[in-house]
């Protein structure tokens, strides 16, 4: 489903129901079920609320961005002349709780959990959802954990390190309750989240590229453990692949449930050291709201399509400390200048396999090496192969790469003839997915993340066979993808008409 940010408090709308989510399945086959913190994923209608998607209980707030103390959400649309008023935002089940203000939310939250703990038999199984509010913006802690990191200069970041701390001191006690009640010895502990640091906001990725919503490692890949008395060979780390999504299938299958057919992929045989990690593919993301941009997975490579924000590899006090930060022109300084003198060697001769059997043909100048060992190409005119039953062009590349080393569309495939598709010999759906969504100066990257996971060497020019098989992976994903209708916000929705308060029942629900 494409989505571009996130879901506005006045947006009608929210997870469709037709989307059974982990707490439901967990529930049927009897376990607790216990949310606490942030939502975020629709309230418009009660149906799109946690009690109605498999929550016995719910504590926390239904938008983002709230303040930590007041519990309050300013609606981010109204007149930026005066401060804007802020709505309470915090649920004690279905009832605002409006007796918390002043209680720092990281604590608020973490003492719910503990109480849920320590209330319960550990023999009965649960599941326990605690979403901090933490690290998010606003910047907001007690001083007493920010003063830890007074040696920091930058204002933001020791604020976003008090934060953290102040979240670890919250996962901590939870953790000693489980040990205190007895849960501890039969429970699995998954710590994770959505997506890479804010630099604006105080957070550092340091060295990866970009941040927070980005297609950048520093922007997708982040901080995750999974810690259990169950597991095997404690303090391992491994680098494969897992998506967000996988998560639903690795717990559903931890509480003995068949996982069901979704796209996340269950890891927990290969967590206890009894087969593979099994994914080896994953679109990190695809957005087609504005223009086209994708991010895809093929093991240790990734391709990027589209323009990227943010060139830049920054810590967080990038802002204040130039010395910190380099521009993308210098960390490309060394690894351009051969790249460019290969690609003005027109004449490098390309071993083509044809039937078997293998020749020297003109083929543009793309290196010997990026051709995979016992790989036959159908050698044709017009520079065209044939990859997984589709058919792709290659110009002649008769002109220097890009500044950034990009290859653009029309370097990769020939534009004229990708638009009419008839012209060619791809499967028709992989034409139209592509004709449909890029143009001749849609940029294509590809990067070694095992080798560079810093994403400073672009290798879109020496290894084309590779982007080819992905380009044709990304074009069969996006023949399944689903389009969402256009956001919307409705004056219905605001807290004025609802006792000053964000609330629901102001939509209809929608399966």
């Amino acid at each position: 489903m494409i989505w571009k940010g996130v879901i506005r408090p006045t947006e009608p709308r929210g997870v469709p129901l037709r989307a059974k989510m982990l707490p439901r399945f967990l529930k049927n086959v009897g376990y607790e079920t216990h949310g606490i913190g942030k939502w975020h994923l629709g309230f418009c209608s009660w149906d799109y609320t946690p009690l109605k998607r498999g929550f016995d209980t719910f504590y926390g707030f239904y938008t983002g961005a709230s303040d930590y103390y007041t519990h309050k959400r300013a609606i981010s649309n109204e007149s930026k002349k005066e401060k804007p008023k802020e709505y309470l935002d915090l649920r004690n089940n279905t009832e605002s709780d409006d007796t918390k203000e002043g209680h720092y939310s990281t604590h608020l939250f973490g003492s719910v959990a503990e109480e849920i703990v320590r209330s319960r038999d550990p023999e009965d199984p649960m599941f326990l959802y605690l979403s901090f509010q933490s690290v998010h913006s606003p910047l907001q802690v007690p001083r007493n954990y920010s003063d830890i990191y007074s040696n920091i200069k930058d204002h933001n970041r020791r604020l976003y390190l008090g934060m953290v701390t102040a979240m670890d001191e919250a996962v901590g006690r939870l953790v000693t309750a489980l040990h205190e009640t007895g849960h501890y010895s039969n429970s699995v502990i998954i710590f994770t989240t959505d997506n890479g640091g804010p630099i604006r906001f105080g957070a550092s990725n340091w060295p990866l590229r970009g941040g927070k919503a980005t297609l950048w490692e520093g922007g997708i890949r982040a901080p995750a453990f999974i810690h259990s008395p169950l597991l095997p060979n404690p303090g391992t780390v491994t680098n494969q692949l897992h998506h967000i999504t996988d998560w639903f299938s690795t717990i559903v299958n931890i509480a003995g449930v068949n996982p069901p057919k979704v796209d996340g992929m269950n890891h927990w045989d290969a967590l206890v050291g009894l087969s593979d990690h099994p994914r080896k593919t994953m679109i990190c993301n695809i957005q087609n709201v504005e223009k086209f941009k994708a991010a895809v997975r093929f093991n240790e490579h990734k391709m990027l399509i589209g323009r990227m924000a943010s060139v830049r590899w920054a810590s967080s006090s990038a802002s204040t400390d130039k010395s910190r930060t380099e521009s993308l022109d210098t960390t490309l300084s060394e690894s351009k200048a051969p790249l460019l003198a290969r690609r003005h060697s027109r004449n490098t001769p390309l071993p083509v396999r044809i039937n078997g059997h293998e020749t020297n043909k003109k083929f543009g100048n793309i290196q010997n090496k990026s051709l995979p060992e016992g790989t036959d190409y159908l050698y044709k005119p017009k520079n065209a192969i044939r990859y997984n039953d589709a058919r792709i062009e290659i110009s002649r590349w008769n002109k220097p790469l890009s500044k950034n080393n990009d290859l653009m569309a029309k370097d990769f495939v020939r534009w004229g003839d990708l638009k009419n598709h008839t012209k060619l010999e791809w499967e028709p759906k992989v034409v139209r997915t592509l004709g449909n969504y890029l143009t001749e100066q849609t940029k294509i990257r590809l990067f070694n993340i095992k080798d560079d996971p810093e994403e400073r060497h672009n290798l879109s020019a020496e290894l084309i066979y590779k982007l080819q098989a992905m380009m044709t992976y990304l074009s069969q994903q996006l023949h399944l993808m689903i389009t969402v209708p256009p956001k919307t916000r409705i004056r219905v929705g605001h807290p004025s008409y609802w006792n000053n308060v964000w609330s629901s029942g102001w939509c209809q629900s929608k399966w």
